[in-house]
């Protein structure tokens, strides 16, 4: 029993460590390359944060001199990572919220001059940009007579009067100043039906985007560059291996039951599993989901015996089988082509099959009984329970070792029970 509770201790240390460690290691050298203000074009390593904002600098080693530069957009004229352009460009970048509460009834949209890394998000004849700020403002721009062109978009408050006889309401409610589908309107100018398809147009990515690729279908034209908007990715697979299963009893009364307390099932665990690997954590962290089927089974022997003509003997035969649905938070961490992972999360199981049967033999002098019944006469038939894993992960194949605790399982104030299971399993990603 020692060794499980040292495997349980040095699984939530190490879950912790790597969870800790995930905060601080979301950069990554991958390949790529600056472009200079004279025009150079130099390949090196750029430290890449896979960036929810854009960058204010970037940090780039040359192959030649192996070096690490700051670079700031003042200083070089775009860089390269990760499928990713940035290009220095002097803009009106927006200042102020659009959260709604700070909302004001002013159409106007704020701006500043900045000096910027705007990312590129399809270039060409026709190109599209995007800045995200710290506040997390978000603005797009087109590139016009060599000039990057904010797009306006605002939302304001605004005052509408509703005048009826000897009463005056004056009702307040949001509104967008949409200037920014002018703008496109005549920007794409050139597709004679894409007016239908700019009415439609929210001012987000992905609705950009499919406005950008209609234009280019409609005036066959060619995409030099588009940045894959990175989304959720799924993967799928099945799992199975074993898992080792106790319970531990709490009781005054019910001793044919506590006495199993020692005892472990060893059963075959299996099912399939859906992970959606979050976007922009470079694959690290993901929603791992799984519905997979367990069991277990405990048969013991209780004997309270005083002399031959005067005792009690019970056999006990206890066991469920569960159908679970299990969630976790996973993250992994790349050693060369390996990955290895924690995760931790909730489960939730529902009883499909159960086996609870008491057989008593007793003997009281001359009279004999036998009684077959419940060991318990009620239980629950739903169970939710705490996991924690730790694993590897290869190609298409895993591997994971995992700690399961679930809680009560019988609806008395006067019998508790904490289910303890470790799973040893392998899974194989389609």
């Amino acid at each position: 029993m020692k060794i499980y509770k040292n495997m349980k201790k040095l699984t939530l240390v190490i879950l912790g460590i790597l969870i800790f460690q995930s905060s601080f290691s979301q950069t990554q050298n991958l390949p790529g390359y600056i472009v200079t203000l004279k025009g150079d074009t130099i390949h090196g390593t750029i430290d890449y944060h896979s960036w929810g904002v854009n960058p204010t600098k970037v940090s780039f080693r040359s192959v030649n001199d192996n070096v690490q530069n700051i670079y700031k957009p003042k200083d070089i004229k775009s860089f390269s990572v990760n499928h990713e352009i940035y290009v220095s460009a002097k803009v009106k970048v927006e200042v102020g919220s659009r959260n709604i509460n700070n909302l004001h009834q002013d159409p106007v949209v704020k701006t500043k001059l900045d000096m910027v890394f705007l990312e590129t998000m399809i270039r060409g004849v026709k190109s599209l940009y995007h800045f995200k700020n710290s506040d997390g403002i978000e603005d797009f721009y087109i590139k016009h007579n060599g000039e990057y062109v904010l797009l306006i978009y605002k939302k304001y408050l605004k005052k509408l009067r509703d005048d009826k006889r000897f009463v005056q309401n004056i009702r307040i409610y949001i509104t967008d100043n949409n200037k920014y589908l002018g703008q496109l309107a005549y920007y794409l100018k050139d597709c004679k039906s894409i007016d239908s398809k700019i009415k439609g147009t929210k001012y987000n990515q992905k609705s950009l985007e499919k406005l950008f690729l209609y234009y280019y279908d409609c005036t066959h034209s060619e995409v030099e560059f588009k940045k894959n908007i990175q989304g959720l990715k799924l993967e799928v697979g099945v799992l199975a291996g074993i898992s080792s299963s106790s319970i531990e009893f709490n009781s005054t009364t019910l001793m044919n039951i506590v006495n199993a307390k020692d005892s472990r099932s060893l059963n075959f665990s299996g099912g399939m599993f859906l992970d959606l690997v979050l976007p922009r954590t470079k694959r690290k962290l993901s929603i791992y989901n799984e519905l997979i089927y367990t069991s277990f089974k405990f048969e013991n022997y209780y004997s309270d015996y005083t002399n031959e003509n005067k005792y009690t003997n019970t056999h006990v035969n206890f066991g469920y089988s569960y159908l679970k649905m299990n969630n976790m938070l996973r993250f992994k961490y790349p050693i060369g082509r390996l990955y290895v992972f924690a995760n931790a999360g909730i489960s939730n199981g529902v009883v499909i099959s159960e086996i609870n049967k008491e057989q008593v033999e007793s003997k009281f002098y001359a009279t004999t009984r036998s009684e077959v019944g419940k060991v318990i006469n009620d239980t629950r038939k739903y169970e939710l329970g705490y996991l924690v894993g730790l694993g590897a992960k290869y190609n298409k194949y895993s591997f994971e070792m995992r700690y399961e605790k679930g809680i009560n399982m019988f609806p008395y104030t006067t019998l508790g029970s904490t289910t303890i299971r470790y799973y040893v399993l392998f899974g194989y990603r389609f």
